[in-house]
């Protein structure tokens, strides 16, 4: 038995922390995480607290959640000031036990024992992203904020290994208290989703990543230059509220190219069409590099897709051999990479089946689990007394026990 398999579990209201400091949407996966620990039946009681809209699209779905609105002024300063300031108030009123943060930011004044979330490592890798003066500014910022807020959690959740490390390079103090819980993944994304009534037979399909030196671009280029040597499918675009922000450039991109006639853009897709267009896709391109957006890659596998990736130790990680790896950022690569899977149909089975088989047992049943052991392991650690190790005082223990 574990060393803590055998302390007896306790009632706790535990919070999820859903208020956004840097980003403007809340993660797609807040939905069905919560679902998941409701589903579970235990003694805990859950407490959301999330902006107006986050609530507006939980409420009456979730009957055991109790559901906190936060709001706060606009702009960046806004969402720290609610995070900080209004979010410990009101946990603080309502008795919280645990909390847990979403988006890399912990609430420093709130409750603790206090769990991080870091969806990803973006923090410390923005040097590499492509951005203005200003918007380094606020990278610069924001690294700051979330160094603090891992230094002051007391435990911190990682989507990945790549992510642990980059975390305990940056901070080492962070390595006896970095858990991994890979994301869930559910419906709709599964090989039998519909393809959407407006796509063609036969496409490309690729969703922008957030914010990466290369990514987008480079499936552009390598697009190009396959339909010069003969390549007559369609490319659809997915692009995310981050990508529209740069829709000028990517635009400009595509006339340059001369793909204006054969790129359609799908802007902000909903997950039914996202899960959709991944499954009935001929090829799917992955575009993420370093940045965090490999829950995009996950849900495609799921949904058993035929994938080319750009091969980077993160996207080895999730894909292993379930997809067909090209240089990253070279867009030859990929153009020879994609050219290889179309033209070769048993090799696109073969990448379908090791992509459902590698994500066959990430759900959002086994996230909750590791979660909620997580909390439980937290809160007993947090509130075990410390132990006066002073070899007088380990004398005077054995004498009261031998008594």
């Amino acid at each position: 038995m574990g060393a803590h398999e055998g302390r007896a579990r306790i009632e706790m209201k535990i919070a999820i922390n859903a208020t956004p400091a840097f980003r403007d949407e809340e993660p797609s996966s807040l939905r069905s995480m919560l679902l998941a620990l409701e589903a579970r039946g235990d003694s805990h009681r859950w407490y959301v607290y999330a902006p107006p809209e986050t609530i507006e699209e939980l409420r009456g779905a979730h009957s055991r959640l109790i559901l906190r609105k936060i709001e706060g002024p606009g702009g960046m300063l806004g969402r720290l000031y609610a995070a900080q300031i209004l979010v410990p108030r009101l946990m603080r009123r309502d008795g919280i036990d645990l909390v847990y943060s979403l988006n890399c930011l912990d609430s420093f004044l709130a409750t603790r024992p206090r769990i991080v979330a870091m969806p990803d490592a973006d923090a410390f890798l923005f040097r590499n992203f492509q951005a203005s003066a200003l918007e380094r500014l606020r990278w610069q910022a924001r690294a700051w904020l979330t160094r603090r807020s891992l230094a002051s959690a007391d435990h911190v959740t990682c989507f990945s290994g790549f992510d642990r490390d980059v975390v305990q390079q940056a901070l080492p103090e962070c390595e006896l208290k970095n858990t991994i819980v890979p994301p869930g993944i559910g419906d709709p994304f599964r090989p039998g989703t519909p393809r959407p009534q407006w796509a063609p037979e036969g496409f490309l399909f690729t969703v922008g990543a957030k914010r990466s030196l290369h990514g987008l671009h480079t499936v552009l280029e390598a697009y190009s230059h396959c339909r010069k040597q003969g390549l007559r499918l369609p490319l659809l675009v997915g692009l995310t509220a981050a990508d529209q922000l740069d829709d000028r450039r990517l635009r400009r991109a595509v006339d340059r190219l001369g793909l204006k006639h054969h790129v359609e853009y799908v802007m902000r897709p909903e997950s039914q069409v996202r899960a959709g267009l991944m499954a009935h896709a001929t090829l799917f391109l992955y575009t993420g590099v370093l940045e965090g957006s490999r829950s995009t890659l996950y849900e495609a596998m799921r949904c058993g897709a035929a994938i080319v990736a750009q091969e980077t130790p993160l996207n080895r990680e999730v894909a292993g051999d379930a997809v067909a790896w090209c240089e990253a950022g070279l867009a030859w690569s990929m153009t020879r990479t994609i050219q290889r899977v179309v033209a070769n149909s048993n090799y696109a089975g073969a990448l379908r089946k090791k992509a459902a088989v590698r994500v066959a047992g990430y759900s959002w049943e086994a996230t909750a689990t590791s979660l909620v052991k997580l909390f439980e392991r937290t809160s007993a650690d947090y509130r075990q007394p410390e132990v006066d190790e002073r070899p007088e005082a380990i004398v005077a223990r054995i004498r009261d026990v031998t008594q």
